[in-house]
């Protein structure tokens, strides 16, 4: 177990994150975001939101990565009101 350990210690890589996007002149955008999503902490989704031009970020409460397959009431509530009426809710919205 340690071997492992050990041929990485000390490697130096230069960080080469994927460049924050603005979406200029978009219609509003609906991000959700897991409290508990270890693909993308809820840190990262508030970094999208905040490069983002016109986004509003809701964080729910739903496990794993995917809040449309959480079958959560609030966020079923959420997506049919944006994808029928382009409907965001207010930023820093909450769903438990």
């Amino acid at each position: 177990m340690t071997l492992p350990l050990a041929t990485c210690a000390g490697w130096h890589v230069a960080s080469n994150p994927v460049p924050m996007l603005t979406a200029q002149g978009s219609p509003p955008l609906l991000l959700i975001a897991g409290e508990h999503d270890i693909l993308t902490p809820h840190h990262l989704a508030v970094a999208m939101r905040d490069s983002l031009e016109n986004a509003v970020l809701v964080t729910s409460s739903h496990y794993g990565h995917g809040a449309v397959l959480a079958s959560m009431p609030c966020i079923d509530s959420l997506l049919d009101d944006y994808f029928t009426d382009l409907v965001v809710p207010a930023d820093g919205s909450v769903c438990r």
